[in-house]
């Protein structure tokens, strides 16, 4: 226990003096580790850089996806400002889904209405929250297919009977094949947005 606490001592000495990889090396290291102290050294050294234009010590994503590990819901607040800045918006949302805080689902929302994205999609989905179902038909019609394919899951995930007159039409006119990403090859919109209704149709007993 004593090593434990001179560890955390430690890193977070070196979060707040060390270099540039010794801040990232100290953030990604407390992620493993529990308890208020290291909670508020990783909030402490976020802040000025959630109002930065830019990566200033390499440590922010580092920090967000440690506050993730960590799911303190005092991180919610700082993380969604960090939603604002584009080379923090990722880790920010991903801790975010991590830390699961109601308070963080309509800004997320808010955030893929504006910047639609595929991982995005997957977050909704995996939320559980009806309310994106909206957000997500609206994905369904966007030209990218990856888009439309993570949001036609996220549908079948969400299991929302709006969902369906969408997701059927999806299964007869959006067939062809996605060639341009290994992860989907030969797949289509259809094929996932067929698994998607059908799903739906089981949990709602519907023919």
């Amino acid at each position: 226990m004593a090593d434990e606490r001179d560890e955390v001592g430690d890193r977070i000495a070196q979060l707040r003096t060390g270099d540039r990889r010794g801040r990232c090396e100290a953030a990604q290291a407390l992620g493993a580790h529990r308890g208020a102290a290291v909670v508020d050294a990783l909030l402490e050294a976020l802040e000025p850089e959630a109002d930065a234009e830019e990566n200033l010590s390499g440590a922010p994503p580092h920090l967000c996806r440690a506050l993730g590990q960590l799911a303190d819901p005092r991180a919610v607040e700082l993380l969604l400002r960090c939603m604002a800045r584009p080379h923090l918006a990722g880790p920010a949302i991903g801790a975010l889904e991590a830390i699961h805080d109601a308070r963080a689902f309509e800004p997320i929302v808010s955030f893929f209405e504006r910047s639609p994205a595929s991982d995005l999609a997957t977050v909704l989905g995996r939320w559980g929250d009806r309310r994106a179902v909206p957000a997500l038909l609206v994905a369904l019609g966007n030209p990218d297919p990856h888009l439309r394919f993570y949001a036609a899951r996220a549908l079948g995930r969400l299991g929302d009977e709006r969902a369906l007159p969408a997701l059927d039409a999806a299964c007869q006119a959006d067939v062809a094949p996605i060639l341009d990403t290994a992860s989907l090859r030969g797949k289509s919109v259809a094929d996932v947005a067929r698994v998607a209704a059908d799903r739906i149709r089981g949990q709602h007993r519907l023919p």
